[in-house]
């Protein structure tokens, strides 16, 4: 029969580890507070028994010494409870060398429970040596054997106070550490408590948002991405959500070249010869030539067709108030300096533009959450064209980003993926640069701005047939 391993849940926020830390300092804490009380006890007991063996001898030396012979200390039934005494004083001190540093103590009480032995057999007599001295000899022998007993005792009691002192010093660290950890402890679970109850909010909230779009069957790329990118980042799945990152990103750039671009025919070259010549026909009436100003920018449409244009400032505007939640949720401090000229228009599909700002705000964002909390996000036109600038304050690109996308033929993809993706996806419409400013890290958009029709000023109209302008286009060349 095998036994199979234990597997203990993996950590994986800075709160649940503090949580541990907080819960296994409160253990050992209160194992070294339950220690150093123990060892203060035990000296406390020791030099509390000592005092009294000792003042039991101190009581024998007395009766002695004035010559109450018939006197109770100097039965030897108390004079052996004394000795007895100073053995279990020695039993203890024993122990607290041990636990203690009072190392000393255990030697010295063991000599002075020899020495009051001894001390007793003078007292009583039995000592030979003592007995064939006179009273005056044995007044001095025990005076001095006394003296020398309470020199051992001192000792003793010395080394016993300098380990209390130590001792009640390890007891109030104990104390202390004890009850910060005590303190803190509950506030550490209460922050897992709320961390688990709000991961799971936003995981029903992401879960009715995809479950609208299902039923409006309106969901889009980027939309879906964002809440993939929230539940992966809320469940704390890193590895998953570079995972999610990198095939997104190589799914963008697929479909950008896998884009389906329409041949004109040969048959499409023929309809549209056909319609120029209607609108010509048309305008062999003099007076249509200013009156029919609709049939003018259809035949211009004709002639250079310019392809798909999008509102700038208003799809920009759109993103930021998708992020507004996020940089707010954060604790990012947003700028704004957008121009006021509405209806910037520029080359360009609206969901490659929407594309672009996605990925180049949703890297802006994550670059300032982890630095210094400030971005700034700018729009103006020069001209003929329109600028975004979206700083980071505090931060700096890396430098392999600066060389890869300063050179002219790229050699490798950049090492951010929403940065790779916005640079892929803003050729044909506009170009991309990466720039460390004095304060602030920048990526800069360049697009074309195409010019709205109130923009055309009509410096002369002509009135002439179609035979008429043809003879004076061929005199102008």
């Amino acid at each position: 029969m095998t036994m199979k391993a234990i597997k203990f849940p993996k950590m994986k926020s800075r709160k649940e580890w503090a949580a541990l830390g907080l819960s296994v300092g409160l253990i050992i804490s209160g194992v070294f507070l339950l220690s150093d009380s123990q060892k203060l006890q035990r000296l406390a007991v020791l030099e509390e028994g000592m005092g009294t063996c000792f003042q039991r001898v101190a009581q024998t030396f007395t009766a002695k010494m004035i010559g109450e012979d018939r006197s109770v200390y100097l039965d030897k039934g108390f004079t052996q409870a004394s000795e007895e005494c100073f053995g279990e004083a020695a039993s203890v001190a024993n122990q607290v060398s041990v636990t203690t540093v009072a190392t000393k103590a255990a030697a010295l009480v063991n000599k002075l429970a020899n020495e009051v032995s001894f001390f007793h057999a003078k007292i009583h007599g039995t000592d030979e040596s003592f007995a064939k001295n006179n009273d005056i000899v044995q007044s001095s022998q025990l005076n001095s054997r006394f003296q020398g007993l309470e020199a051992i005792r001192e000792e003793a009691l010395s080394d016993v106070a300098g380990a209390k002192a130590q001792a009640r010093s390890g007891v109030l660290r104990s104390k202390i550490a004890f009850y910060l950890f005590a303190f803190f402890c509950p506030f550490a679970f209460v922050m897992l408590w709320w961390n688990a109850r709000e991961q799971n909010r936003t995981n029903q909230e992401v879960e009715v948002e995809a479950f609208n779009s299902l039923e409006s069957g309106r969901a889009t790329l980027n939309a879906t991405k964002t809440l993939i990118d929230r539940v992966l980042a809320n469940n704390d799945l890193p590895k998953t959500k570079d995972l999610f990152d990198r095939t997104y990103a190589l799914l963008s750039l697929e479909g950008k070249g896998g884009l389906k671009v329409k041949t004109i025919t040969a048959q499409d070259n023929e309809s549209r010869e056909v319609a120029i010549e209607k609108v010509w026909q048309e305008s062999e009436q003099a007076d249509l030539v200013v009156e029919n100003k609709s049939r003018q920018a259809q035949l211009k449409a004709m002639i250079k067709p310019e392809g798909p244009t999008t509102d700038l400032e208003a799809t920009l505007s759109r993103h930021l108030d998708l992020i507004s939640g996020t940089v707010f949720t954060r604790g990012i401090r947003l700028d704004l300096n957008i121009d006021e000229e509405a209806g910037i228009r520029i080359k360009g599909k609206s969901e490659e533009l929407e594309q672009i700002l996605f990925h180049a705000l949703s890297e802006a964002v994550n670059n300032a959450a982890e630095g210094s909390k400030q971005l700034s996000v700018s729009m103006k036109r020069l001209g003929g064209i329109a600028l975004v600038n979206i700083d980071v304050q505090g931060s700096v690109f890396p430098e392999e980003i600066l060389l890869e996308s300063s050179k002219v033929a790229r050699t490798k993809p950049l090492p951010n993926v929403d940065l790779q993706i916005a640079r892929e996806l803003v050729e044909g419409i506009g170009k991309i640069s990466f720039e460390n400013t004095e304060t602030a890290r920048r990526t800069q958009f360049v697009f074309n701005v195409v010019e709205k029709a109130s923009d055309v000023r009509v410096k002369n109209v002509t009135k002439a047939t179609k035979r008429e302008l043809k003879e004076m286009f061929a005199n102008q060349n």
